[in-house]
């Protein structure tokens, strides 16, 4: 009909879809109310995937319970039928489907945790329900039968330790919610379909047992991306207390000697000496200046240096093309390029 909008077709690949899709979304199944929300927290799809009930609650503002049930149902409707083919390469899927279709929409939340189907044999109930936010009881004991039934002998074998079992974490990301988030939820969709396994930082405003577990992560991880977007280091300059998560993060991963690899977009670095001095190092890493035009070349460094291909030793300089540096930027950098005399 002349005049009358023609309906968005979303693509079901839910863990890239990006704010704007998600919003597209919300007013395709008669929540756009809440739309303004969404985009203030810039909940993309995989945000969108990961939401809780009390997220829902506390940072949408979504306060009726029946609006939240409705919304929620529709939410799990999402998670059963989406694509997951971006991330999930061992078609955890696949399984969950054979153990019962109700049991797909748990597949996001479990590949996000690291989990895949080498690692199911030595899930727990503690995993199930911690880890990968599985509050039906009845789910978790379905699918540790199910999990039974595919290693029929495992109760037989030696428990392996907690290091052997744990998936192997290749990057964690982390970043400022205010203005990193989008940034950071497109690297991690660019890594996994390169094959890292990738954990993002979902920032929360309360502290509490998720918290801590966001630092056992940073020092399980074998690289550390920063995402820096404008201002996203000026509440350190300012934390006297030691109590933002950015920095802790920071601190965490200088101090488990992670591979830190800063990725700049529309930020300035501070002076080293206004940042506190336990996070001061970070200035004089190696990273890459994100260009959105050039994505694709800015990956492909990213996964170099990721892989070490780039660098001989974290925190030094090697030789570029012209090329390369328009991707590569640190303080120290910088102040090369500007002609500095002084040996690096």
């Amino acid at each position: 009909i002349i005049g009358e909008e023609v309906p968005s077709k979303l693509s079901m690949s839910v863990p890239t879809w990006s704010t704007d899709d998600v919003l597209t979304w919300l007013k395709q199944i008669g929540f756009g109310g809440f739309r303004s929300s969404f985009m203030d927290s810039q909940v993309d799809g995989d945000l969108l995937l990961l939401l809780t009930d009390d997220q829902l609650r506390d940072d949408i503002r979504m306060s009726n319970s029946l609006i939240r049930k409705r919304f929620l149902r529709e939410l799990i409707e999402l998670k059963t039928n989406a694509d997951y083919s971006s991330c999930d390469s061992t078609k955890l899927l696949r399984w969950l489907r054979r153990v019962g279709p109700e049991y797909m929409q748990y597949t996001y939340h479990m590949v996000h945790c690291g989990i895949d189907r080498t690692t199911l044999e030595w899930l727990t109930e503690d995993h199930l329900k911690e880890d990968c936010g599985i509050v039906n009881g009845v789910h978790r004991m379905k699918i540790q039968n199910a999990i039974k039934g595919l290693f029929p002998l495992s109760s037989e074998k030696s428990s392996p330790s907690k290091e052997s079992i744990a998936p192997k974490l290749d990057v964690f990301i982390s970043y400022r919610r205010a203005t990193g988030s989008q940034l950071a939820s497109l690297l991690k969709v660019h890594l996994q379909l390169r094959g890292f396994n990738v954990f993002i930082d979902v920032e929360k405003l309360e502290a509490g047992k998720f918290d801590n577990k966001l630092l056992e992560n940073v020092k399980k991880a074998k690289n550390f991306i920063l995402v820096l977007t404008h201002g996203a280091l000026d509440r350190c300059i300012t934390d006297t207390e030691g109590k933002d998560w950015v920095r802790k993060e920071i601190v965490a991963a200088i101090e488990s000697s992670c591979n830190i690899v800063p990725v700049m977009s529309s930020f300035s670095w501070p002076n080293a000496e206004d940042l506190p001095e336990d996070m001061r190092a970070v200035c004089w890493f190696n990273g890459i200046k994100w260009i959105h035009d050039y994505q694709d070349a800015c990956i492909d460094k990213l996964e170099r240096f990721l892989r070490g291909e780039d660098m001989s030793k974290r925190g030094r300089l090697s030789k570029m093309s012209s090329k390369d540096e328009d991707v590569f930027d640190t303080p120290r950098y910088r102040l090369h390029r500007m002609g500095s005399s002084d040996s690096i």
